[in-house]
Formats: C-alpha cells, sequence, structure tokens
C-alpha cells in the first residue's frame, strides 16, 4: 500500500506537470521549471491510467470485504489544488530562509473519516534523503 501511496504522488507529479502547456487563464505567466530534475517524477500516461486504475478496483473491493471502512475511511479518487496554493508551498522559506526545494504530500484523515492530501514544503535535504530511502526501497 505504501508503494501505492508513493506511486499515486508521482501520478500527481505527472498529471501537474503534463498541463504546464496549457493555456493560462487570466494573467497567469508561465512557471520555469529545470525540465531534468522534474524528469525524475515523470511517468508515462498509460502506467498513471494503471495507477489510478487500481486504486480505485482496490479501494472498493476493500470497501465491499469490509462494509464499514468506506465511512471510517473515505478514500477519495483525487483531489485538486490551486496553482497559487503550490506557489505558496514553493516560495515558502525554512527557518534558514532557505527556499523550499519541494512538496512532500502526506496522506491524512480529517474528523468525518475523509482523506485528505497535507501539502508541505520540503528542504532540499528532505529531497535528498527521500530519494535515497526510495532507492534502498524504505519510506521516508
Amino acid at each position: 500500500m505504501q508503494r501505492k501511496v508513493a506511486g499515486l504522488v508521482a501520478v500527481s507529479a505527472l498529471v501537474f506537470l503534463g498541463f504546464r502547456d496549457s493555456p493560462s487563464q487570466g494573467k497567469a505567466e508561465a512557471i520555469p521549471f529545470d525540465v531534468a530534475a522534474a524528469k525524475v517524477h515523470f511517468i508515462p500516461v498509460d502506467v498513471a491510467a494503471g495507477y489510478t486504475r487500481h486504486f480505485r478496483e482496490t479501494r472498493d473491493a476493500l470497501h465491499a470485504q469490509h462494509p464499514g471502512m468506506k465511512a471510517r475511511l473515505a478514500m477519495e479518487q483525487s483531489e485538486s489544488f490551486n496553482r497559487d496554493a503550490i506557489a505558496a508551498l514553493l516560495n515558502a522559506k525554512d527557518v534558514s530562509g532557505n527556499p523550499a526545494a519541494g512538496v512532500r504530500i502526506y496522506q491524512g484523515l480529517d474528523a468525518a473519516g475523509q482523506t485528505r492530501l497535507v501539502r508541505c514544503p520540503t528542504t532540499r535535504v528532505a529531497m535528498t534523503s527521500s530519494r535515497s530511502s526510495r532507492r534502498q526501497g524504505t519510506r521516508s
């Protein structure tokens, strides 16, 4: 299940970056980014579709096997965040004044049992340790 969550995070990166060439609404400008750095999070669209399909199938099977689970742990297919919310995270600075190096997304559960994606800015050190732990098959 932990690997599935990591996959969904990668899917969110793919989907988010996949829209980078879409027409902007209003006067929003393109956000510059390092293609090489972003590529570590890219996955093919068919893989992303497979991940999300597998998630829905697994969730629905769990709900069928454990009817009370849906009420206590409502796992939605997706959650959206606007451009400004992402920009605010990336503009955040740590206590030393260093800008965020990325965004970490955690699974959360609100009081009503609804799953929530909790976004937090992360430092370059955290990004590096997260990548090395994934290579070693552990989770950060």
